[in-house]
């Protein structure tokens, strides 16, 4: 699978005759995240689409980030994506421009028909880790400056912010 930075199209390269066949987005892509439910593609820094491409039958399903992603994020069993989104200032009114002046994090369903859920940060993330454990996925947010670690259950959306004493600069799920 194949990107351009200045080009709305995903490229599938065929590994026997070196062929490619081209695919149209409605925004080009820069980053790539792979598995078996297909291709994560989305601009990093710019733009909103983040599509899920299936490479076996050309299908590309779009969704549509609140702001620009700065990092994406996949849990082990490809359910959900979560990406860290950055502010934009764009001057928009409403709900899109409440949006526009924060940091964010939004939770893509993939394997589910569900709209992407996106929420308010405090602050700059610093650190996100997914966990799982059986059914339960969660996404563990630190965010700059901030002396507390959000915890965020992926299918509900739920945050739960649990204390700490000083705000930590990393995180890591062992």
């Amino acid at each position: 699978v194949i990107v351009y930075a200045d080009r709305p199209v995903v490229e599938l390269l065929e590994h026997q005759f070196f062929e490619t066949s081209s695919f149209e987005l409605e925004e080009p892509a820069t980053s790539i995240s792979g598995s078996d439910t297909g291709a994560l593609l989305w601009h990093q820094s710019a733009f909103h689409d983040v599509n899920l491409f299936d490479p076996s039958t050309g299908d590309i399903v779009e969704f549509r980030a609140e702001n620009p992603v700065m990092q994406m994020y996949r849990t082990e069993d490809s359910r959900f994506a979560v990406a860290t989104l950055m502010p934009e200032y764009v001057g928009q009114s409403g709900v899109s421009g409440f949006y526009d002046q924060y940091y964010g994090l939004q939770i893509f369903p993939i394997s589910e028909e569900a709209d992407p859920i996106a929420l308010v940060l405090e602050s700059a993330p610093v650190g996100l880790e997914l966990v799982q454990s059986g059914d339960l996925d969660k996404a563990l947010v630190l965010m700059d400056g901030v002396d507390s670690l959000m915890s965020v259950d992926l299918a509900t959306a739920q945050p739960v912010e649990i204390p700490l004493e000083v705000p930590p600069v990393r995180i890591a799920a062992t």
